[in-house]
């Protein structure tokens, strides 16, 4: 899917109809590199919440 979808972005056409709705269009990345930026940003989250008085339920 990670290939396919890369391949459908490349099109200049489909990249103009979504970023017309708002959509911010991130570097493509691995499976592996998208996994680790899960686990830095939940590890990111993780410390801010707290300290911003939001507890996960």
């Amino acid at each position: 899917m990670n290939r396919e979808v890369t391949q459908l972005l490349k099109d200049p056409a489909l990249r103009k109809q979504l970023e017309s709705t708002g959509l911010q269009i991130a570097a493509p990345m691995t499976p592996e590199a998208f996994a680790g930026y899960v686990r830095a940003e939940s590890a990111r989250y993780a410390k801010l919440l707290p300290q911003l008085g939001i507890r996960g339920e």
